[in-house]
């Protein structure tokens, strides 16, 4: 707050665990975003502990130099876990990282 962010961004497994800091984040208006390197990553964000995250990150799409030795996903993968978010209730940004 002190720098005057708009939001806050959780790894996946945070996500999971932090109801309370996601709380704390939302009471103080903050936009949200998570990381998912999975389509069950994905719809978990989509549920998390005080409703959807406000926006995913996705990776790594591509191969990428910061993490040699990590399966990508790919365009289709990519393409799999963006469908995994849209509901008829809810639907949320998807940003794409990893070689791009």
């Amino acid at each position: 707050m002190a720098v005057g962010a708009w939001g806050v961004h959780m790894p996946e497994g945070l996500w999971r665990v932090s109801a309370l800091g996601v709380s704390a984040a939302r009471a103080r208006g903050l936009r949200i975003t998570v990381s998912a390197h999975s389509a069950r990553a994905a719809r978990y964000a989509m549920q998390g502990p005080s409703g959807p995250c406000d926006a995913l990150v996705v990776s790594p799409v591509f191969e990428t130099r910061s993490h040699p030795g990590t399966s990508p996903l790919g365009v289709l993968g990519f393409q799999r876990i963006c469908r995994s978010t849209r509901t008829k209730e809810n639907s949320i940004p998807v940003y794409a990282l990893g070689g791009m």
